[in-house]
Parts: structure tokens; sequence; C-alpha cells
């Protein structure tokens, strides 16, 4: 049941992190798609044919290395637009939100 919890998680960073760089870097052909598709199948498989702790570190190793890239691509988006104008809230919520992630990935 476990599984049903973390595998959307994953899916959803999957597309997040797909979204950002088709906006960060322009479009990128077929490539990127099947290789997201293919990345979502591997991963589905590994985790469901393993448990306990492997399942575990497994998941959570994947998930936040997504969720890094998804804070590095909102990091360089957020620098675009303060060029244009500036925001002071929104970097503190940004430095706030990667050092809340990076206290949970330690415990």
């Amino acid at each position: 049941m476990q599984l049903l919890d973390e595998l959307p998680m994953l899916y959803c960073a999957t597309v997040g992190m797909f979204v950002c760089i088709e906006t960060h870097f322009g479009k990128q052909g077929l490539w990127l798609p099947t290789a997201t598709a293919n990345w979502l199948v591997l991963t589905t498989i590994i985790f469901s044919s393993t448990s306990g702790t492997l399942q575990s570190f497994s998941f959570q190793t994947n998930y936040i290395c997504m969720v890094l890239g998804g804070f590095y691509f909102l990091r360089a988006f957020h620098t675009h637009r303060c060029t244009i104008r500036p925001n002071p809230t929104v970097s503190l919520v940004i430095r706030r939100a990667l050092s809340s992630l990076l206290a949970a990935a330690t415990t």
C-alpha cells in the first residue's frame, strides 16, 4: 500500500522536471518524452520488485533528486525574473523550502 503513495509522488516530480526542462531549454524533440516514460517504467518496476530498506532508500534518493532538480530550475526561473522585477519574498520562500527539504531528507 505504501507504493500507492510513493509512485504518484515520483510521477508528479518527474512530470514537473520534464516541464521545467522543456520550459528552460525549449522543445527537446521526441527523445525527452521517451526517456521520461522509460524512466517512469523502470522506476515502477524497481519499486514494485523490491521491498523494505532497499525500496525506501531508492524511492527517497530518486524523489529527492527530482525535487532538487525542480528547485534548481525554480531558482533559475526566479533569477531570470529578478532581472525584470525583483521579489525578495519569493527568494525567501525558495530558501526556506529548500532548507526544509534538506532537513527532511537528512532525518
